[in-house]
C-alpha cells in the first residue's frame, strides 16, 4: 500500500510539472507574440544578433546583413500598412456575422473572449 501511495504521489507531481510546463510555455509565447507584433523592430535586432552569433559574422557583414534585414521591415511594414485597413475589416465583419448568430448569454462570453484575446481581435 505505501508503495501505491508513493507511486501516485510522484505521478502526482510529474502530472503537476507537465501541466505547469505547459501553462508557462503558452504565457511565455503568447508574450513574445504579443511583443513582435507590437515592436517588429526587436525581432529584426533579435535576428541579426541571433545570426552573428550563429554565423560569426565579421564586421562588414554585419553592416550587409543590418541593412538587408532593415530594408525587408521596411518592405514588410509598407506590406501591413497597405492591407491592413482590409484585415480590420475583415475581422469587424467576422466579429458582427459571429454576434449575430448568437444568444444574448452567449454574447456576454463572446465579448469576456474578445477582451480577452484583445490582440486577435482589435482592428488596427
Amino acid at each position: 500500500m505505501k508503495t501505491l501511495k508513493l507511486v501516485l504521489l510522484v505521478a502526482l507531481i510529474f502530472v503537476a510539472g507537465f501541466a505547469a510546463g505547459v501553462v508557462t510555455t503558452r504565457l511565455v509565447v503568447r508574450h513574445f507574440i504579443q511583443r513582435a507584433i507590437a515592436h517588429p523592430e526587436l525581432i529584426r535586432a533579435w535576428l541579426e544578433r541571433g545570426l552573428d552569433r550563429r554565423l560569426q559574422l565579421d564586421a562588414e557583414q554585419q553592416r550587409q546583413a543590418h541593412e538587408i534585414l532593415l530594408d525587408a521591415h521596411t518592405q514588410i511594414k509598407a506590406l501591413r500598412e497597405q492591407v491592413q485597413p482590409e484585415f480590420a475589416g475583415i475581422v469587424t465583419n467576422t466579429q458582427g456575422r459571429l454576434s449575430a448568430i448568437l444568444t444574448p448569454e452567449q454574447q456576454k462570453l463572446f465579448d469576456d473572449f474578445r477582451a480577452e484575446h484583445r490582440e486577435i481581435f482589435q482592428p488596427r
